[in-house]
């Protein structure tokens, strides 16, 4: 079982760029602030879902077999880890490609800021797929299930 215990701080794209993005008003504020970055949060996490991945730093636990590879790499740092009398580890730890937007790849950001930008075009639209551009962004980032 894997969970997050910490998310992230800060979002890999900002309301500002999401705004000149979509070409709002430089001045954009308010309620309508507080809606683009709501599309952002979602972005983000279906992008990290879409490819197993931590974008910004947070803290997930591990409880479970031994294992290699943590999920939601990249894993910056183990802060805690038990083995219980059955053998099962609880590994605590911090993954993410840093705590800065700048430290998150490229393609990811474009990605993100794409499917905001999507979100935000088609609100209402509950059976909107994402764009194949996002989804293409963000294949070489994929974490795949053996």
């Amino acid at each position: 079982m894997v969970r997050r215990i910490q998310a992230p701080t800060i979002e890999p794209v900002t309301t500002a760029e999401l705004a000149n993005y979509l070409r709002l008003e430089s001045d954009t504020q308010g309620e309508e602030q507080t809606l683009l970055a709501l599309f952002i949060t979602a972005a983000r996490e279906f992008c990290e879902e879409y490819t197993r991945r931590s974008f910004i730093k947070q803290t997930w636990e591990y409880i479970g077999p031994p294992i290699i590879d943590l999920p939601r790499p990249p894993v910056i740092e183990k802060t805690e880890e038990l083995i219980d009398d059955s053998g099962f580890v609880r590994i605590v730890y911090e993954a993410g490609y840093g705590e800065t937007p700048e430290a998150v790849p490229a393609p990811i950001r474009n990605a993100i800021l794409q499917y905001a930008a999507f979100l935000y075009e088609n609100r209402g639209d509950i059976n909107a797929e994402p764009p194949q551009a996002v989804l293409d962004l963000l294949k070489p980032y994929v974490v795949r299930i053996l």
